[in-house]
C-alpha cells in the first residue's frame, strides 16, 4: 500500500490515457479516442510533446517540436 501509481485514467468522453513511470513521475504516453486514432508522446512528465498519430484508415502522422508547439513533419498511409 501506498505503491499505487496511475497507469491508465478513461474521461468522460471515452478517450483513455495510458501512463508510464514510477509513482509521482507518470507520464502520458498514449491516448486512445473513441473514434480508433491513437496519439502517441515522449518526454518526461509535465514535457510530454506529441510525437506520432495513428488513424483507423492507415494514415499516420509523424510530428516534432516542444510541447504545444508540435508540427507534422511527415504522413503517410500504411498498409495499402
Amino acid at each position: 500500500q501506498g505503491q499505487e501509481r496511475v497507469v491508465r485514467i478513461t474521461a468522460p468522453s471515452g478517450a483513455v490515457q495510458f501512463y508510464e513511470g514510477p509513482q509521482g513521475q507518470e507520464r502520458v504516453v498514449r491516448i486512445t479516442a473513441p473514434n480508433g486514432a491513437v496519439q502517441f508522446y515522449e518526454g518526461p512528465r509535465g514535457q510530454e510533446q506529441l510525437v506520432r498519430m495513428e488513424y483507423p484508415n492507415g494514415i499516420v502522422q509523424f510530428y516534432e517540436g516542444p510541447q504545444g508547439q508540435e508540427q507534422l513533419v511527415e504522413g503517410l498511409v500504411v498498409g495499402l
